[in-house]
């Protein structure tokens, strides 16, 4: 009696093909998921950068400023105004966020400013998206609270 043992070539090469298949589309969807993750960082990160200067606003009794730039994109808090001292800026074009800055809007201009008590002097919101464009996130903040939220 003749017995087998092991797996023939053509099996092998049709379990590799499967394999094949299930780790492309493990990796397309791995890139996606990393990518919208890149982007609710970078929410997070300017929402905290609109809470952090309301706070030191109000802890402080000084005006506070948020300001975006769209080239290179980036975050930066800044205050007292009389100083405009340099408290904070974040690049979101590098590691870990990787995204841009599609539109910030606060009443016609790309800042807002929180006064001594900690209310901004307009609402408006950040539009930041990622690179490819596929995923944005809608940053909005309310003028009367200074309240920032995520949709």
């Amino acid at each position: 009696m003749n017995s087998r043992r092991g797996f023939s070539m053509v099996e092998l090469v049709v379990a590799l093909a499967i394999l094949g298949v299930f780790a492309g589309v493990a990796s397309v969807r791995l890139s996606a998921s990393a990518e919208r993750a890149r982007v609710d960082a970078a929410a997070r990160r300017i929402v905290n950068a609109f809470d952090d200067a309301r706070s030191r606003a109000r802890s402080q009794s000084v005006a506070c400023q948020v300001l975006f730039i769209a080239s290179p994109p980036t975050v930066e808090i800044k205050g007292p105004l009389t100083g405009q001292a340099g408290l904070d800026a974040v690049r979101l074009d590098q590691a870990p966020y990787r995204v841009r800055i599609k539109t910030a809007t606060f009443g016609g201009r790309s800042d807002v400013e929180f006064d001594r008590y900690g209310r901004p002097n307009s609402g408006g919101y950040v539009l930041v998206s990622s690179l490819s464009g596929r995923f944005e996130r809608l940053i909005t903040i309310e003028a009367e609270s200074g309240r920032a939220t995520i949709e």
